[in-house]
């Protein structure tokens, strides 16, 4: 594969195109769909676990559905609440996505018997929506009931590249 980006890239209403042909990149995560199509010969895509996948055309999940994809596939509940938390985080902008962030921390609150969660899951559903709305979300958080409703927490750094900002300590 190439290293050369050669194309054209324009803003449709409520689309960024580019076209043309791609080269490597680094490891990445995007916060929206991607939909990549070969016109001639084929992709070589890679996993987070660097497996190569080669095809035609794909569509690339964003962040947010990679992580409770990752929370489902995880061994333990550490690892689910891990990826509950980050996917949380980058959910915050948007109502819609931070509202099933929490229902999915609810469910495995309830799987967990975790009473206090659970509880605190539940407000959190009901005000996560008007929050993200209204933009009073405190950056970085991470959605648990342990941590403050309204308490900003440090991004981790992946995250915030994601996010299309810089990592920031609170």
């Amino acid at each position: 594969m190439t290293n050369t980006w050669a194309g054209s890239a324009g803003l449709h209403p409520g689309r960024p195109v580019y076209g043309g042909a791609i080269g490597a990149a680094t490891p990445h995560a995007h916060h929206s769909v991607q939909v990549i199509v070969a016109l001639s010969g084929e992709l070589v895509l890679a996993s987070g676990s660097g497996e190569e996948f080669v095809c035609r055309a794909a569509v690339v999940r964003a962040a947010f559905e990679g992580e409770l994809a990752r929370a489902y596939a995880a061994t333990s509940t550490d690892e689910m609440w891990r990826a509950l938390e980050r996917a949380h985080i980058l959910s915050q902008s948007w109502a819609w996505p931070h509202i099933r962030a929490h229902w999915h921390m609810f469910r495995l609150a309830v799987r967990c018997r975790d009473r206090t969660e659970t509880v605190g899951q539940l407000v959190r559903i009901a005000v996560a929506g008007p929050g993200s709305l209204t933009g009073r979300v405190p950056r970085g958080n991470t959605g648990r009931t342990r941590v403050g409703l309204l308490t900003p927490m440090p991004v981790p750094e992946d995250l915030a590249r994601t996010l299309g900002g810089e990592p920031a300590s609170v």
